[in-house]
């Protein structure tokens, strides 16, 4: 488990096994991510 600190849009810390959960959960929770590419 990782965590993953996301600053922009939105703020999140989010616990995932790796950036394709880390992604899912963000987007599921927070918003929308319009460059997936550039999300990390």
């Amino acid at each position: 488990m990782k965590f993953y600190e996301i600053k922009d849009p939105y703020y999140a810390l989010i616990a995932a096994e790796d950036e394709k959960q880390c992604l899912k959960l963000y987007k599921d929770i927070v918003c929308e991510v319009e460059d997936e590419k550039e999300f990390f």
